[in-house]
């Protein structure tokens, strides 16, 4: 993707760049084809799960991309089954549970939060961190003389995960009564935990509101790892599967920008992220500059 960006002209650099790297990396694990038309089934999936209260038609929305979704790969997975491929699908496809094949629907199901879990969480902190390099043109200038160093980069991922989540809370349902911070919880209540602003706590990470692409140099690799001090993957028993794959497609992600593009201006005033479940910027208009013959 990196190498079809174009220089001097205003793009969306979310839109063009940081939302097809996690797309095209599912679709390829998945060996699925037509990876662009995921793109608007699942962002159709994810509004009506994270908008339906305040939008009841987004709920709509996403039912429909949902049955569209199961109908496009109704014969895939039959051809799957016959012809089993190496690849994610062709695993769940062919794999069993209690000696009886996974049903069709469970499948569709597994692959559509795939989508929604593993794209839109990537997409989301790579366009927020972005933000933060056009604006920061020091950091980004650090990152183009650091890049190359696999755990200077990685270290860099880290504190942006722990800088900028995606995902900012969880939503569970209490198993007993219980009084958290005074406030009496029944068994069966609903439960919002704003996990991730452990992230920001100064006991814990000193100097917290502050971007530190230092933070975790030496010792990045914990923080994708269910031991993590930061908490945007969760925690131990609850850690996400995917960190492993979040980190290597965020290094990618820049590695192949840093390769071709020396210098992001701002193409007007950046958004700021909104979203109070998902939270990025909605866009990143920016003018992109290849890297001088000097490199």
């Amino acid at each position: 993707r990196a190498a079809g960006l174009p220089f001097g002209q205003p793009i969306d650099l979310r839109e063009q760049y940081a939302a097809w790297i996690p797309l095209y990396t599912m679709t390829g694990l998945m060996a699925l084809p037509d990876a662009p038309r995921f793109r608007d089934w699942y962002g159709k999936v994810v509004a009506g799960s994270t908008s339906s209260i305040a939008n009841p038609a987004a709920r709509e929305g996403a039912l429909k991309a949902r049955a569209e979704v199961a109908e496009f790969l109704e014969p895939i997975i039959q051809e799957r089954k016959r012809n089993p491929g190496n690849d994610l699908l062709s695993d769940l496809a062919t794999a069993e549970f209690d000696g009886a094949p996974i049903p069709h629907d469970e499948i569709v199901s597994n692959l559509i939060f795939l989508l929604a879990a593993g794209v839109e969480t990537t997409e989301r902190v790579l366009t927020s961190t972005l933000r933060h390099l056009v604006l920061h043109p020091a950091e980004w200038d650090w990152l183009r003389a650091s890049y190359r160093d696999p755990e200077k980069l990685s270290a860099f991922c880290a504190e942006a995960l722990r800088y900028f989540p995606p995902l900012t809370m969880l939503v569970r349902e209490a198993m007993q009564d219980t009084v958290l911070g005074g406030q009496a919880i029944r068994a069966g209540d609903k439960i919002i935990a704003i996990d991730v602003s452990g992230n920001f706590d100064d006991a814990h990470f000193p100097n917290a509101a502050h971007f530190d692409h230092d933070r975790f140099a030496g010792a990045s690799e914990r923080q994708y790892a269910p031991g993590a001090d930061i908490l945007t993957f969760g925690k131990g028993t609850h850690h996400c599967v995917g960190s492993r794959l979040g980190q290597l497609e965020m290094m990618h992600a820049f590695t192949q920008l840093l390769e071709r593009v020396g210098r992001i201006e701002a193409a007007g005033e950046l958004p700021v992220g909104v979203g109070f479940f998902l939270h990025s910027p909605p866009s990143l208009p920016v003018v992109l500059h290849p890297v001088s013959a000097g490199g």
